[in-house]
This record gives structure tokens, C-alpha cells and sequence, in this order.
């Protein structure tokens, strides 16, 4: 339905409903929207909010901010004493910290592009050798260590809604790219040497995402409104673990890549609320799980780089699960 049929719509509604029953201006206004709802039934309704009615927006640009946490899916041990092997650093004394990200979305009439980024500033974490021998990347040192640990997370994407883009329900499909890097830094305190491995992940799928408004009235400024998407991947990983020119005398390096199958699936839910004609703004939850991906930590783990010997490693298999705050603003045109 174009806007020239809906005015036309909702003029007829009007008149019928002003003149055959005489209806007080608000009930008026309810029999406007009312007839015009199921075109902007994505946009929260109006009335409530003081605005005319309006077909669904044929374009829309959304800015939001991202608070976001890392849960990995197991607890590698990054660094453990070499007499007991207990764990002494893990992966999980990297988790829990939320970090802040951005995304930026646009639509066009059923055409949407989306772009997201989390980024993580290295962490560090130190363990006390106290004079025993303490286990890091297969080799055993007399030394304290401090590790240090980093993530970054882009993703972009096209999608094609199938279905009408301000339905109560709203289903598109399209492709998806998602690049994660890791790197994990091991340092010795009081000497030069530095250990690195890096990870690089890049992500090519197809995806399928429903979001529907679970709660959402004609006339009402305001709607609660879940999302998801899931899609299979193509996963091309690649491993390299190496010392800094300080400790290349004696250690290698190592270098690994891997072809695989990934997931990406993503999980939310928003409250919207329409501040004006062309204004909303969402705050809510969000989470989305990556599966078949080569994490840092996992392979710190499977990397041997002994002493004046070439250094071995190989890719393993992870998933990481991020979770935290999202809130962004809409404008529509």
C-alpha cells in the first residue's frame, strides 16, 4: 500500500466515521490509526504520541551503542604450574569484563546493511612462579609471567526482507561477513623476551533472521520487540604464535591455518518506544553465539615451542558466546 492509498484510506474513515455516528475527535483519531495500523504496525503506533498516522517508512538509519561481555566455552589453561599442573591463568579470568561497541544499520525500502564492531583492549593477568617452575606455550620457565590478552569483533552484513518490513512480524534473509581476532601476549618481568599468538577468523554464510513485536497496540507510543538470526559459515582460520627479536635466539616460530564449518546465531529483546514521526529509540539484551572458530587461548594450549626446536602447533575447535546491553536510535523517512 502506498501513502496516496493510505490518505485516501484514512480520509474515508473519517468522514463515514464522523458523519454516521458522530464520534468524539479522539475516537476519531483510534478509527484513523486503527485503518492505517497494519502498515506501521513495526513503528509502535502514534496517536498517543500526538502524531498523524503514517504508512510504513520506505527508509531508516539506526545508530547503537553496545555494552557486550565474552563467555568462552571452556576454561583452557593459558598458564599452569609445571610441578601440579594447575591452572594458574585459564581463559576464563578473561571473561565477564563488558566492553563497549557500536552499530550502525540503514534500510531501504526492503533492502537492509548492517555493520557492527566490539573491541576489546588487552587485558593483563600475572602469575607468581615463586621459585617453581611455571608452564607457558609447552615450555617450562623459572620465571613470573604476565599475560596479556585482546579480542576484536567486526561483522557486516545484507539482508532482504521477505516479508513486509513494519509487519507484526518480519522475516529477511541475506549474507553475512564476520572477522574475530585474538592475541594473547606472554612477557617475562626482568626480561626482553615476549611470546605472541594471534588468531584471525573470517567468517563468509548465509542467514535467516524473524523479528516479531511481542506486545504492540494501535495508538500506543510503545512495544517490546524480539529478534534473532542464525546462519551456517564458511570459517577460514589462521594460527601464528612467535617471539619477539629478543626471545628468537632460542624459541621458533610456529604457523597453522584450518578451513572449517562455523554458526553465528543472534538473540534479543528490545523495548521501542516512538518519540516523534520519525523517531524511536530501543533498549534491551542481546546475545549471539559463534561456534567453529579458533580462539587465542585454545591454542596457547596446543602450541609447543621448546628450546632450540621447531616450534608445533595445530587449530582448535571453539565457540564464544557475547552478551550485554544494546541501545540505539531509529530515524525513519
Amino acid at each position: 500500500m502506498n501513502w496516496q492509498t493510505c490518505a485516501v484510506m484514512t480520509v474515508a474513515v473519517a468522514i463515514a466515521a464522523g458523519s454516521a455516528h458522530g464520534a468524539e475527535p479522539a475516537f476519531r483519531a483510534n478509527v484513523l490509526q486503527t485503518a492505517c495500523y497494519g502498515e506501521v504496525a513495526g513503528a509502535a503506533g502514534c496517536c498517543a504520541c500526538g502524531n498523524d498516522c503514517d504508512c510504513c517508512p520506505s527508509c531508516e538509519f539506526t545508530a547503537g551503542y553496545l555494552y557486550m561481555a565474552r563467555e568462552y566455552g571452556r576454561n583452557s589453561p593459558l598458564v599452569s604450574a609445571a610441578s601440579s599442573g594447575d591452572t594458574l591463568i585459564g581463559m576464563s579470568d578473561f571473561e565477564g569484563d563488558f566492553e563497549s561497541g557500536f552499530e550502525v544499520s540503514g534500510r531501504w525500502s526492503r533492502l537492509e546493511a548492517r555493520y557492527l564492531q566490539i573491541s576489546s583492549d588487552a587485558q593483563d593477568l600475572a602469575a607468581a612462579s615463586f621459585g617453581n617452575q611455571v608452564t607457558f606455550q609447552g615450555d617450562d620457565y623459572f620465571s613470573d609471567i604476565a599475560v596479556a590478552y585482546d579480542t576484536d569483533l567486526h561483522s557486516g552484513e545484507i539482508n532482504l526482507y521477505c516479508t513486509d518490513p513494519c509487519a507484526v512480524v518480519r522475516v529477511k534473509s541475506g549474507f553475512r561477513y564476520l572477522q574475530l581476532n585474538e592475541g594473547i601476549a606472554g612477557s617475562f618481568p626482568g626480561f626482553t623476551g615476549v611470546l605472541f599468538t594471534e588468531t584471525r577468523n573470517e567468517l563468509y554464510g548465509l542467514q535467516l533472521g524473524v523479528d516479531a513485536d511481542l506486545w504492540a497496540r494501535p495508538c500506543s507510543c510503545f512495544s517490546l520487540v524480539a529478534t534473532s538470526k542464525a546462519g551456517v559459515y564458511f570459517a577460514d582460520t589462521r594460527l601464528d604464535s612467535f617471539p619477539n627479536a629478543a626471545g628468537a635466539v632460542t624459541l621458533g616460530s610456529t604457523a597453522d591455518s584450518s578451513e572449517r564449518g562455523a554458526f553465528v546465531g543472534e538473540l534479543g529483546l528490545l523495548a521501542r518506544v516512538r518519540v516523534m514521526d520519525c523517531l524511536t529509540v530501543d533498549a534491551g539484551y542481546n546475545l549471539m553465539l559463534i561456534t567453529g572458530v579458533a580462539l587465542a587461548g585454545d591454542q596457547s594450549q596446543a602450541i609447543d615451542m621448546q628450546p632450540f626446536q621447531p616450534a608445533t602447533s595445530s587449530i582448535q575447535n571453539g565457540e564464544v558466546l557475547y552478551h550485554g546491553l544494546t541501545a540505539r536510535a531509529t530515524l525513519s523517512f
